[in-house]
């Protein structure tokens, strides 16, 4: 749950809290959202940036979430007010230059993708989800790749090495791997979701 929280609030999928995503956060959040003031929002940023070095880290925002709420039904509250951040959200990226506000789109795109993939809505793909799901495979045709191939993409992917691909790092792989041309890149991502739909429509269930 914290972990989607994070989610919402990270507008430009890069991973990080900027000042400006943290103020509509705290906007979004307090008791009175006009008086939430740049000093309080400065303060507020120096409290989640835990080994202050100026970015505040999904792994930061987890730790000091799950201290403040104790449960999911306080989650499930506080994230109804963060969904009313949308609008504040929309004007934000519209002050962006063009060329990040293209960026910002690919990776939303991409971010999409990951949570249709993302069926337990866990916040993470094991290999076997990811292979699953996308078949994956690293060429044009979308043909399932060997699973030696498989298992190499897997492991490029995870970062962090934990067996698990988190958001994040879908994120970051494929808007690196899949071309800069636009039309090009909303084709691969249209095979990506064609692939995900399929498979879930045989009967897919990671629960299983």
């Amino acid at each position: 749950m914290i972990a989607s929280l994070f989610d919402d609030v990270d507008m430009d999928v890069n991973g990080f809290l900027s000042h400006d995503e943290l103020m509509m956060l705290g906007k979004a959040t307090a008791d009175n959202p006009e008086a939430w003031s740049e000093k309080e929002n400065k303060d507020f940023f120096a409290e989640l940036d835990l080994d202050n070095d100026g970015d505040i880290e999904r792994s930061e925002f987890i730790d000091f979430y799950d201290k403040k709420f104790p449960d999911d039904d306080h989650m499930d509250e506080f994230r109804t007010k963060v969904k009313k951040m949308e609008k504040t959200a929309v004007e934000l990226r519209g002050k962006k230059p063009q060329a990040e506000k293209a960026q910002i789109e690919r990776r939303q795109a991409l971010a999409e993708v990951f949570d249709e993939l993302d069926v337990d809505v866990s916040g993470c793909l094991s290999e076997t989800e990811l292979k699953a799901m996308l078949g994956v495979s690293t060429n044009d045709s979308g043909a399932p790749a060997a699973d030696d191939t498989n298992a190499k993409l897997f492991k490029e992917m995870d970062k962090s090495q934990d067996g698990l691909i988190d958001r994040i790092e879908f994120v970051k792989h494929y808007e690196e791997k899949l071309p800069q041309d636009k039309m090009e890149f909303l084709q691969q991502i249209e095979n990506m979701r064609a692939c995900a739909k399929k498979r879930l429509e045989e009967g897919y269930n990671p629960l299983e």
